[in-house]
Parts: C-alpha cells; structure tokens; sequence
C-alpha cells in the first residue's frame, strides 16, 4: 500500500460498517498495515479503538474483530453473578433477578462471554429510568458505556423521555453529557428528539 487508504477494505465482507465492527465477529484480510488499519477504524468511529483483538503474522494481517453485545438480562448465570459483582462491588446482585420484570429490566454489555458494564432500567409509559450505570473500571474509555446506552435507548423506543439520578459520581458527570443527557436539577434528563 502506497500513502493512502484506497482499497483497505477490499475484501470487506458485504454490508460492513463501524457499527458492526462493534457487534459482529469477523476476519478480513487487509491490503494494508495493521497500523493503517487501525488508523483507519478510528478515524470512522471517530472515538478511542473500541475492544478490538489483533492477529497479525507480517505487515499484511488478519483484524478480528470480537463480538461486544447489548443483553437484556432475565436469567442470571452463576458467571454473571460473578461479573455484575465485579460491576457493582458493592451491592448483592443475586437480589435483583427476583425484581426484573416487563417495568424493571437489567441491560449489560458482554465481551467475550463476560460482562462489562450493567445498567437498571425501570420503565413507566413512555418514561424511562436509568439507575446504577457503570462500567468496570479496567474497560472504561473503549466505548462500552456509550454503546451499552446507546442500545438501552434503541431498545425501548417506546420511551421519548430518559432521567438518571446523579450519584456523585464525576465519571458519569462528564460521560452523561457526552452522549446527549441535559444536566437538570439532582439528574441527567434526555428527550427523544
């Protein structure tokens, strides 16, 4: 490859966007430098690499890309009870299966059969409640957060107004704006526009 990107993705797989290589797994060989190619993905989603697993033998490689997937949890697995414990070190999760329900859902991001970031949401009508957002600290600044609740809100389109108490905590300060949510009073409020 000679200075540019063309032809990059020359042998993509059909219908490839930056939003599936953030929920689909797949290999495809590139005509290009692994660097070239991460350049690349990140200039299209125009935020930090998201979790992304590397294979290369020489400059010409394979990028696969792992699957990162937004679950409405109903059954809670002894793994994740594990994993939303590490989540949330500080509350009990074996307590919250016996509350989810139509109302009261749990959303969680898996990668690579572990769960990564976890979020309650209690739904009323059209109005939504988000409480207890939080990503493990060790996958923070990947996108995970911004995926998860991006896909909370697709999922329950229904819901054309979003609130979230704030906790004090000064990540979800800075991260609640980020992704749209007005600052109004002890929380964070969001309108489907």
């Amino acid at each position: 490859m000679t200075g540019t990107n063309a032809g990059l993705f020359a042998t993509q797989p059909a219908g490839y966007s930056a939003f599936n290589a953030l929920t689909q797994r797949f290999s495809l060989t590139l005509n290009a430098t692994l660097t070239d190619c991460f350049v690349f993905i990140q200039k299209k989603l125009r935020a930090p690499l998201p979790l992304f697993s590397l294979q290369s033998a020489s400059h010409v490689g394979t990028v696969t890309v792992m699957k990162l997937t937004i679950l409405r949890l109903q059954c809670l697995s002894t793994q994740d009870l594990l994993d939303l414990r590490k989540i949330w070190p500080d509350s009990d999760p074996t307590e919250l299966e016996t509350r989810l329900d139509e109302q009261h859902r749990l959303y969680a991001a898996k990668f690579n059969d572990r769960l990564l970031a976890a979020v309650n949401v209690t739904l009323k009508e059209t109005r939504g409640e988000l409480a207890d957002f939080m990503v493990r600290e060790v996958t923070r600044r990947r996108g995970v957060g911004s995926y998860l609740l991006e896909e909370v809100l697709a999922q329950n389109a229904a819901v054309t107004c979003w609130w979230m108490a704030k906790n004090g905590n000064e990540a979800l300060s800075a991260f609640m704006p980020e992704q749209g949510f007005i600052a109004l009073g002890d929380g964070w409020v969001w309108q489907r526009p």
